[in-house]
């Protein structure tokens, strides 16, 4: 998104975990003085414009307020992107001093081939 200061990389290969496996994943943690609806408004337009569809959400962590999830028929991957409760999804050292108005996690998870996509 234009304007956003990149925070943190973030990915990890797909693990097993005791609620089940978790896809791999590859994102970056961004901070933006722009608000949710206009990350959202952003991202939706150009997710759309190179043919990805809103998806159902599957739930999301103690530390997001929202998030969604897009897809893209036969591209293997999920787009996901989660508006963060600042205070207390990271340490205050990495904003850098900074008061952003939005932190934002988008991410791209690993999903099988043939995985359905509306």
């Amino acid at each position: 998104m234009p304007g956003a200061d990149l925070l943190a990389t973030v990915g990890d290969r797909r693990i097993s975990t005791i609620t089940g496996p978790q896809p791999a994943f590859a994102g970056h943690i961004f901070g933006t003085f722009a608000s949710s609806d206009e990350v959202y408004a952003w991202y939706e337009a150009e997710l759309s414009r190179l043919g990805w569809s809103k998806d159902r959400a599957f739930g999301r962590s103690t530390v997001e307020l929202e998030n969604r999830e897009y897809c893209r028929p036969g591209s293997g991957a999920r787009f996901r992107l989660a508006i963060k409760d600042k205070d207390r999804a990271f340490r205050e050292e990495l904003y850098k001093g900074r008061d952003y108005v939005t932190v934002f996690d988008a991410r791209l998870m690993a999903v099988p081939m043939n995985a359905p996509c509306p």
